[in-house]
Parts: structure tokens; sequence; C-alpha cells
């Protein structure tokens, strides 16, 4: 079973996705699992901030793809539940693709998007978010590729030194 980060009640999976951002390569897609309201746009927020990104940061329900930019990097953050059942939109592909070794791309309900397209980056990355009992979230990462997985555990390690009581 892979390791499991166990958040309480009160902690913002925002802390994790700041953490993420020094170990996780360019190029990589994170696909982020979960029911709503479990925290996956505040996970991608917190990795945005980290970058020091300062403007807003939405969840891409309705809009399905929103693209942040900085001097020397972008973030694609995506939402697969709304695209069409072929799951092969051309242009949200196209953008999701689009400079990779600059970039990282974030995709909710990311198990959606079609292993053609996951084949396409060098680290894929499936961060699975659920609720336990009625106010524990648990995160729950799995390298799906991409090699060594000693990042992931180095991650896990920095999200655990920011758990409260920790």
């Amino acid at each position: 079973m892979p390791d499991r980060i166990v958040c309480p009640p009160d902690f913002s999976t925002a802390k994790c996705g700041y953490r993420l951002l020094n170990r996780l390569p360019r190029g990589a897609l994170v696909l982020l699992e979960g029911p709503t309201g479990v925290g996956k746009t505040e996970f991608v927020r917190g990795f945005l901030r980290a970058l020091d990104f300062p403007g807003r940061v939405n969840s891409p329900t309705f809009v399905t793809l929103q693209v942040y930019e900085g001097n020397d990097w972008r973030v694609f953050h995506g939402d697969m539940d709304r695209l069409p059942e072929t799951r092969e939109d051309p242009e949200f592909v196209e953008t999701l693709l689009l400079d990779r070794e600059r970039s990282w791309s974030f995709v909710e309900w990311g198990d959606k998007l079609p292993e053609t397209i996951r084949s396409l980056f060098p680290v894929v990355l499936h961060l699975r978010m659920e609720w336990e009992e009625d106010d524990l979230r648990i995160l729950t990462p799995i390298l799906e590729k991409g090699g060594d997985r000693e990042w992931v555990s180095q991650w896990q390690s920095d999200c655990r030194e920011c758990l409260p009581g920790d």
C-alpha cells in the first residue's frame, strides 16, 4: 500500500502543494483525484504560491483549463470532469502539452485523462485525496511514471513537517 499523508481537519492542502515545488520535476503531470471540496484546487493554489504567483487561482470546473505564467515557468490547471465523453478535446490536450520543458500540469479528475495523453509526459504523479471518517483528509501519492520514487518520499516528508502537532 502506498504511503499516505493524514491531514487534520484544519489543515490546508495548499501547504503540501507549496512543498511540492521543490521536488516536482518540470514537465510533470499531476493527476488530482478526489471528491468535490477535498482540496484539489487549494493544492494547486499552494503550488502557485510557492512560485510567487500573486493572482487569483480559481477552480477550473467551468473553464476546464487555466494557464498561469511567470518569467520562466507555466502551470496548467485543468479539469477533466466537464469534457466530452471521449475526453479527447484537442484544444485541451494541445494546451496541456505546450512548452513542457518549463511547465507543470495539474489535472483534476485526472483519472479520466486517457493513457495515450499521460504517456506523453516524462513524469506522472497520481495524487488521490479522500475524506476518512468525518474530518480527516488523506493524500495518497502514486508515481505512475518517472522512475525514481525518492523525490516523492522526500516530498511526503516535507509535507508531514508542516502538519500541526508533528
